[in-house]
């Protein structure tokens, strides 16, 4: 696993990586090398198409695991995406961002979702 762009600095003149096509190109070329399958964090929906072309897993960041637009901008990579909890949220929460994920994936197959209970029923 590695990530390609370190968003969450601290102070604004922090190093946050060495650009974003040459770390998901690097990302790439260790999946190839070694033939596993790579993640990486991301942080913005642009990040999410962009290394969708690069890596085979999506991983969300626990403090942005709220962010809808964020989610949906993964599910639509069609990867595979993995949610961190913060420790802030509570286990039961986390079926909410589960949650956003299922319905974004069951609206682009073109499915109708009717129910309180989607989140245990997809």
């Amino acid at each position: 696993m590695g990530s390609f762009k370190k968003a969450n600095r601290s102070r604004i003149d922090s190093f946050t990586g060495i650009g974003d096509e040459k770390a998901l190109k690097i990302l790439e070329k260790v999946s190839k090398a070694f033939d596993v399958p790579t993640v990486t964090d991301i942080h913005s929906d642009d990040d999410a198409a962009k290394a969708a072309g690069y890596v085979d897993i999506l991983q969300i960041p626990a403090f942005l695991v709220r962010q809808t637009d964020l989610l949906v901008a993964a599910a639509k990579t069609k990867k595979f995406v993995n949610l961190k909890k913060g420790q802030f949220m509570s286990p039961e929460s986390m079926q909410f961002a589960v949650q956003k994920e299922k319905i974004a994936v069951m609206k682009m197959s073109g499915l109708l979702i009717v129910g309180p209970s989607l989140a245990t029923k997809i």
